[in-house]
């Protein structure tokens, strides 16, 4: 579970500095649902995955399978052009983030919120690589329905009421979020 001092970090990116305390309930919520969500898509993919190895003889991929041109064909030759070749990287960033454009607004969720949600809601053994996606998936899904009530607070409040938050969590979008 989330505590409100995360939720509290993170509604300050929005320009939030204080919430309803139904909206601690609703975040947990939806970090529920995330989970549950991909509990189930994890556990059906796990029974789909029981079947045998296939296994193709060498010749169907080689030369002697006659499907073997040794030319290529004039539609592969790739000449390298100006348009292909990168822009030189800043010494003082490397990987081209802070050059790249604004930083964007995200909403963080903790690793042990997702593990003690995780366990809690679902007979699923998570893995670690599942805890992960659960956390990207509802950190994505969080930074949108957050981006949207940014766009709705129209009077730049910096109190995030219930029913502002309701307004945009009745979108048909965020539906199976909460």
């Amino acid at each position: 579970m989330l505590n409100e001092k995360v939720i509290k970090s993170n509604l300050k990116k929005w320009g939030f500095k204080s919430f309803d305390s139904k909206i601690h309930e609703h975040v947990n919520r939806g970090l529920e649902n995330v989970a549950k969500d991909l509990a189930n898509k994890f556990a059906r993919n796990s029974r789909r995955q029981d079947g045998g190895r296939i296994v193709l003889p060498s010749e169907y991929f080689g030369v002697d399978s006659g499907k073997y041109e040794a030319s290529a064909s004039d539609g592969s030759n790739l000449n390298v052009t100006d348009s292909w070749i990168r822009n030189p990287l800043s010494a003082s960033d490397p990987t081209g983030a802070i050059t790249g454009g604004a930083a964007k607004k995200k909403f963080a969720c903790t690793i042990k919120a997702v593990k003690d949600v995780s366990e809690r809601i679902s007979r699923f053994e998570f893995k670690q690589q599942h805890i992960k996606e659960v956390k990207e998936k509802f950190e994505e899904r969080m930074t949108k329905f957050m981006n949207s009530v940014d766009r709705r607070n129209k009077n730049n409040e910096t109190h995030l009421s219930e029913e502002l938050f309701n307004t945009v969590r009745d979108q048909k979008q965020y539906n199976n979020l909460f």
